[in-house]
Formats: C-alpha cells, structure tokens, sequence
C-alpha cells in the first residue's frame, strides 16, 4: 500500500489528497475482505484493492462529485470489476472435478450410465467448451467456488432466481448433450 500513498503524493492536490486518504483509511479494510471473499487469495485480494484505489484517485475528480451516500456503493462496484477481473485473468477453465461434480450432483437416473461410461479428461473439456464463456463461468463459480445463487446474481448482475434458473439451463444443456452422445463426435 505504500506504492498507493505515493501515488496519491503525485497526482493529488491537497484537496483531493485529503478526501482520497480518508476514503481510503475508511474503505480498506470493507474493500479488502471483499476483495479476498472474491479471490480467495491475499496476493490477489491486495491487487484488486490497489487497482481500485489507482482507479479512484484517477477519477477523485469525478468521485468528489458523489453523495456521500454514492460513495461507498460506487468504490465497491469497481472493486468487484477489478476483483473479477483478477478472477477471470487466473481462472479460465474449469478443472475434470468440477464436471464431475455438475454431472454427480445433478444427474437424473435416466443419463446416469451414460454419464458414468464417457466423462474422461478430454471428453469433460469437451463437454465445457460446448458451453458459452457466460455458462463455464456461472459452472465455475457455481462448482469450482462453491457459491450460492445470491452471489451468482450479484457478479452477474442478476437476481438470484435468474441466477438459479439460468443453472437449471446450463445443467440441462450439459445432459442433453450427454444423453445425445454429442461428446462423442
């Protein structure tokens, strides 16, 4: 964070400087578990807060402008872009287990066999890249995160039965496809 304090002696005048520094000492913390319940990661969680604070002092401008009331909503609405963004850029497959898991926890008996005789490495790759960019994602923050609906909807601005409905569609594509033999092709 040293870099970020710095950065704001440069480009900062001493009006902005101030509110910078205060919305600063006043947001880190919120920012950070924030940042780290996205990525699970401190070296990540610590970027994602320093992009967003570079982001904010660029448009303290801009900001300054805000309610009071605006402020915190707005720094966390680009805190979540940059934490998602660090997200995407580190995670852009979803792993074997991960299909298995969709397959296991939401199969119906009728493709189960099925199932069971094709899912090999090279077959669930397949199986994913069938998918849009959009659906994987949903997958994986769904499976390879372990998130619930609410937090779907939230990253994709969504409600959460939008979000658990979208699922629905994407888990039944994926049997589909299973139960056509599609993989195979």
């Amino acid at each position: 964070m040293k870099v970020l304090q710095l950065l704001m002696v440069k480009i900062l005048n001493s009006q902005e400087k101030l509110n910078a520094e205060k919305l600063y000492n006043k947001l880190k913390n919120k920012m950070y578990a924030l940042a780290f319940s996205i990525l699970k990661d401190t070296y990540y969680a610590d970027d994602a807060v320093s992009n967003t604070f570079v982001i904010i002092f660029d448009n303290m401008d801009k900001i300054s402008k805000l309610k009071q009331r605006e402020l915190e909503p707005y720094c966390l609405t680009i805190l979540r872009h940059e934490s998602y963004k660090i997200y995407n850029q580190n995670k852009n497959y979803v792993s074997v287990e991960d299909v298995e898991n969709i397959l296991w926890k939401n199969h119906d008996s009728s493709t189960e066999d099925r199932v069971l005789k094709i899912l090999h490495k090279e077959e669930a790759a397949k199986l994913m890249s069938m998918l849009s960019r959009e659906d994987r994602d949903l997958i994986s923050l769904r499976y390879g995160r372990n998130w619930s609906f609410k937090d779907i909807g939230d990253y994709f601005e969504i409600s959460d039965a939008a979000a658990r409905k979208r699922h629905q569609r994407i888990l039944e594509k994926l049997r589909i496809i299973v139960s056509r033999g599609e993989i195979n092709e």
